[in-house]
């Protein structure tokens, strides 16, 4: 029993050191253009506290001052944003027709988060609801 609990405490420790070398945290002018972009004329007001690099898979994490995640491909281009302080409803890299649907439909409510698949935008709002979306921006339903 003692070496099958030595076994386990190993392989757990093993896991955790590949899951820790699987990202590393880098410098934000280490950044893709597009990511850097991003970040200033969007959250211009805020600065980046945290900026990870994916090692299996390249891709980026970017945490701010005020709170927001933001989450990059390899070539910068957003994939996630989420704001806990800041609505999203009025930014410009969210598509028009979303942030028209969100306005007229839930019009006491803020889009605080959306994510962008490779066949949909999951978008979450302030009451706590999410919407889908094609990528063409079409409402598709209220994910429950």
């Amino acid at each position: 029993m003692k070496i099958l609990s030595k076994f386990a405490l190993a392989l757990m420790m093993l896991i955790g050191v590949q899951a820790a070398a699987q990202e590393t945290v880098i410098d934000q002018s280490q950044l893709p253009a597009n990511a850097k972009n991003f970040v200033t004329k969007y959250f211009s007001d805020a600065t980046v506290s945290q900026a990870v690099k994916g090692m299996v898979k390249t891709e980026y994490e970017v945490r701010l001052s005020d709170g927001s995640k933001l989450e990059f491909d390899g070539d910068g281009n957003w994939k996630e944003v989420e704001s806990k302080t800041k609505s999203l409803s009025e930014m410009s890299f969210i598509l028009q027709s979303i942030r028209d649907y969100a306005a007229k439909n839930f019009p006491t409510y803020q889009i605080r988060k959306i994510e962008k698949g490779s066949r949909k935008y999951e978008v979450k709002l302030t009451n706590g609801l999410e919407l889908e979306f094609d990528l063409s921006g079409k409402f598709l339903r209220i994910d429950d």
